[in-house]
């Protein structure tokens, strides 16, 4: 079935179109001076998020009006398809691009923080199942960067905090502090083993195409949360760690390949 877009709407369809194929060549052109922050405000300025929103809606209403779905799962569906391929094609446009200095920083703070145990971080692991639940959390976190559409992104976030829920609910720690702190102790001690890369700037990203709503801004406040405790990490942060072994393995270690463009 073919969907006329009525004269009105070409504009935004239009937009959209020159956007994808102008703005690749006027990140290559340096202007940005490697800053992604700056990208991120300059599709701010030009309204590119409003403008996606707007074309969004657009299908969605037509998806109504000719009736191309038989429930309303089905219709979610639909519009989720939708949303994945233009927000996709976006992302494709705006990367490669230059990792940000904080995305450099992390990355290379979890490379070498990777002598480091559960117990440093103040996870008692013969009280959970942690070895069966670690290597699914490690694995979403390093699918965050994989994923292209900012919904896909949003989702491995949930399924990282549910995983974590569910390990510590294993223990009995739910709903008290001491499951909240062990929660985040487990949080820290993944993202440092997933050595997650350009995590500031898919935050940056699904910031700004992302619905907003309580649950996904509370996602995007954890992970932010964990990558500074990481960018700004010291030996104070860490149990059982005296500043002569943090400085050794950490400061001064310097054999460690610590590029994130491998």
């Amino acid at each position: 079935m073919i969907i006329k877009v009525p004269d009105k709407n070409i504009k935004i369809s239009k937009t959209i179109i020159s956007f994808t194929k102008i703005f690749p060549n006027f990140v290559q052109s340096g202007v940005f001076q490697g800053e992604n922050i700056k990208i991120f405000e300059f599709l701010k300025e030009m309204n590119i998020p409003k403008i996606i929103e707007q074309y969004l809606n657009i299908v969605k209403n037509k998806i109504k009006i000719f009736k191309i779905w038989k429930t309303e799962d089905e219709f979610n569906k639909i519009n989720n398809k939708i949303y994945d391929f233009v927000t996709e094609k976006i992302y494709n446009k705006i990367y490669p691009i230059t990792p940000s200095q904080k995305d450099i920083d992390i990355y290379t703070n979890c490379i070498k923080l990777s002598w480091t145990e559960p117990n440093n971080y103040i996870i008692n692991k013969t009280n959970y199942t942690f070895d069966s639940f670690l290597p699914s959390i490690i694995n979403d976190f390093q699918q965050l960067h994989k994923k292209k559409s900012p919904r896909k992104k949003i989702i491995v976030m949930k399924d990282i905090f549910n995983c974590i829920k569910n390990l510590v609910k294993l223990n009995g720690d739910d709903g008290d502090n001491i499951g909240i702190d062990q929660q985040i102790s487990i949080l820290n001690y993944a993202f440092v083993k997933a050595q997650p890369k350009n995590i500031e700037t898919d935050c940056n990203y699904i910031e700004l195409f992302i619905q907003k709503n309580g649950e996904n801004e509370n996602l995007l406040s954890q992970i932010k949360i964990i990558s500074k405790f990481v960018e700004e990490i010291k030996y104070t942060d860490l149990f059982g760690v005296s500043q002569e072994e943090f400085d050794e393995k950490f400061i001064n270690n310097k054999e460690l390949n610590t590029d994130i463009n491998e």
